[in-house]
């Protein structure tokens, strides 16, 4: 998507895209550029903003005046008079009236422009901030989203972590009650078994309900941390 450049007030702004361009409510006879122009063009002749100002009116142009008709050249050629009294003191002052007028009117209207064209600068500005902070909210909701979906995530994997401890933790504690178990038998009278073989049997499961005491404390330690 182009990216526009305004020329507004001898100063260039931008860029924009199209749909802020159609934000800031832009005029044909605004110049632009975007990549791929050779100089700075028009608004309304660019083709792709077209529809930009389809509910604008067209600029105002003024119809020529109806240049005054052939005047005889016989009667051309004969010198005007000379009225001696055209330039009295009243026509002097009315002149000098119009003349006043004209200037204050020539003021009054690059006034007038001064103060649109600065207007319209401080609306630019204005629209630039509003997107700015636009811009710096959706960052921060993603941002935020991001967050809560990484501790999602986390939450999940420690729920899956626990549950593969208390599955262990139900193993080991069910292998230390079965070795509890087979003590309890090792202990009991067999026939052809010498004291020494019933002793040896005894310390070697021992050490076996050891081992799987230390295991079961040892998950049990790990659950409480999680």
């Amino acid at each position: 998507m182009s990216k526009y450049f305004l020329h507004i007030d001898g100063r260039q702004v931008g860029p924009y895209s199209k749909e802020e361009l159609q934000q800031i409510r832009i005029t044909r006879d605004t110049m632009l550029w975007f990549e791929g122009q050779e100089q700075w063009e028009e608004a309304g002749s660019v083709s792709e903003l077209a529809d930009l100002f389809k509910h604008q009116p067209p600029p105002f142009k003024p119809k020529q005046a109806t240049p005054p008709p052939m005047s005889d050249p016989i009667q051309s050629a004969a010198p005007p008079s000379v009225n001696k009294s055209f330039l009295t003191p009243s026509t002097i002052a009315l002149i000098c009236l119009g003349f006043m007028v004209v200037s204050v009117s020539v003021y009054l209207y690059m006034n007038n422009q001064e103060q649109k064209e600065a207007a319209l600068q401080e609306q630019l500005e204005i629209k630039q901030e509003e997107l700015q902070k636009q811009r710096e909210l959706t960052l921060a909701r993603e941002l935020a989203h991001q967050e809560e979906e990484a501790k999602r995530i986390a939450e999940e994997e420690r729920q899956k972590e626990l549950q593969k401890l208390r599955y262990r933790y139900d193993h080991a504690v069910e292998q230390l009650e079965e070795a509890y178990a087979k003590l309890e038998k090792i202990k009991e009278f067999h026939f052809l078994r010498t004291f020494s073989e019933k002793e040896a049997q005894i310390e070697n499961q021992t050490l076996i309900i050891k081992s799987w005491e230390k295991e079961v404390e040892r998950l049990k330690t790990a659950i409480n941390q999680r």
